[in-house]
Order: structure tokens, then sequence, then C-alpha cells
């Protein structure tokens, strides 16, 4: 059975790859740290850190281990907060991911001020992600619940949902290009051959696996792919020419004035609150149940 400092030791050096920056963190001896490494490597049975180099590196056991280290950490963690939950009735947060859409359309922030009417003492901790990297950070434990846009997006745990909205989906692009669409937005006749030629944006971190929306959306295949992690920056991005992207509805207010705008038929991005099905502590299922009256029982759904 693996020793809970030790995981906790070899994840927190996997964070910072150094040693006595670690042993700082952790509030140990440098010789400590090394010895739950060591011990932690007996018991796997191969080396998790290659300390050949001068800068240290997860050995191919140690990528692979981290991430099941991870998980038995975010498990042991989701455990003792439900414990916590059911013997004091109250839990002291809840670690929400929300995207940008959640933001620019106000949901957020109706949900930040009926739970803060409804349970006062829940501190509810948001950080702002495209939706791909939330549902990644979701399985890994890092936060408790996504509220964000899951259209394309794959979840790899089984997953509990609810609807909060579906917003009509944009392709964007400055107002010079050429898309081959037609003056008919109601039918734009939007050439896709033509739309493949350029790069086209994601609002995605760089290095995370980009959710298919354009191809769920567009059976497109792009030639080249930019991921930004800020609607912001797309915008900047499509505003200066040369490449196209596509956002939710509520987003299109942060356009320039150079940028235009061209709906996709029949076609809408969800947005879901999201938790991990095995989360079910009861300060969850209360704020599941407060979305449920906000945005499905009475079908206070955004168009």
């Amino acid at each position: 059975m693996f020793d809970t400092k030790h995981l906790q030791a070899f994840a927190t050096l996997a964070e910072h790859m150094h040693f006595s920056r670690t042993a700082k963190v952790l509030g140990v001896s440098q010789s400590t740290l090394s010895a739950q490494i060591r011990a932690l490597e007996e018991e796997v049975g191969g080396p998790l850190i290659n300390r050949s180099n001068r800068t240290l590196s997860l050995t191919p056991v140690g990528e692979v281990f981290l991430q099941d280290c991870q998980g038995i950490l975010s498990m042991m963690a989701r455990a003792k907060r439900n414990s916590e939950d059911i013997l004091g009735g109250t839990v002291a947060t809840l670690r929400v991911g929300v995207c940008s859409a959640m933001i620019s359309s106000g949901i957020f922030t109706e949900v930040l001020h009926e739970s803060r009417k409804r349970f006062p003492s829940l501190d509810l901790i948001a950080e702002e992600n495209p939706p791909a990297t939330l549902a990644k950070k979701l399985a890994d434990g890092r936060i408790d619940l996504m509220m964000s846009i899951t259209y394309g997006v794959s979840f790899s745990s089984p997953v509990s949902a609810m609807p909060l909205a579906a917003w009509r989906a944009a392709l964007i692009a400055e107002k010079n290009m050429d898309l081959g669409v037609s003056e008919d937005d109601s039918v734009p006749g939007i050439d896709m051959k033509r739309i493949a030629e350029y790069p086209f944006v994601l609002y995605e971190n760089s290095g995370c696996e980009s959710p298919p929306v354009v191809d769920t959306a567009l059976s497109l295949h792009p030639k080249r792919v930019i991921r930004l992690g800020s609607v912001r920056l797309i915008m900047d991005y499509v505003n200066e020419g040369g490449c196209v992207a596509m956002v939710p509805e509520a987003d299109l207010w942060m356009m320039r004035p150079e940028t235009k705008a061209v709906f996709v038929p029949d076609t809408y991005m969800d947005a879901k609150a999201v938790r991990l099905a095995t989360s079910n502590s009861p300060t969850m299922l209360r704020f599941f149940r407060m979305l449920d009256e906000m945005f499905v029982t009475k079908k206070v759904l955004r168009a």
C-alpha cells in the first residue's frame, strides 16, 4: 500500500522538478524528501525520476505513475471533503471552472449571487479556462465542477451534467476576408474549402488536446490551427486578418468593429454544469439542485 506522504512528495516534485524547492514547499528536509522518493520507487519497482541530467525529468514509468498518483490523491481529498461535509453539514469550498461564455452571458454572476444567498458558508472559488482544459482539470480533481461550453468536448471519466444554455455558433473573421459567404445570413453559403486555407483559431490552451468543435460543426480540417486560451486574444488575432475562429453568440460582444460574424446554420454550442459521477457529496448535490431550479425546472435557458 502506497504511503500518502510519499505520493504527495512525488506529485509535488513532479510539479517543481527541483528537490530543494520541493522540500521547502513540503516543509521537510531534502534528505527526507529523497528518502520518500526512493521508498516510493522501491514500491513501484522502478525509477520515477531521471537523476542523471542536471535538470530533473520524469522517466516513462514516472509519467504514467504521475497520472495515477494525482488520481489517488484527488480521490482521497474528495473523500475527506465528503466526510467533513456530512459531519459538519457544510463544506468550505467548491472549486468551479468556467469558460468565457459563462462570464460574458452573466450566467456565472447569477449562480454566484444565488449560491451566496442560499449557502452563505460556501466559498465558491472560480477560475476561467477553455472547455477542454476544464475537462482535464475536472478529471484530475483540480476542480470540483465545470460550468462551460461542452460542445465537442469529450470526458475521460463518467460525469453527471446539467444543461445551462445553448448559443448559436458564429464564424468570425476580418471584414475584408473572403469566406465565400452570401449576403443572406439566414442561409449563409459558407465555402469550407476556402476557410480551410486560413489558420483556424481555437479557444484552447497551447499543449492541450483541442476539442473537435471545428470538425463537429463544419466538417472542416484546417491546414493550420492556432490555440489561444483567451477569447479576447482570439478577437485580436481575427481582427488583424488572415485567420478564422468559431465562437458562441455570447462572446460576440467582444468583436472589434473591423470583424464580421456569420452564424453557422442549425449549430448551437451547448453549455452545461458538469461534475464527476462519483462526486455526490451533500453540498455538491445541493448545488446542482439549485442549478436545476435556476436553469431547468424554471426553464431559464439562454438562447
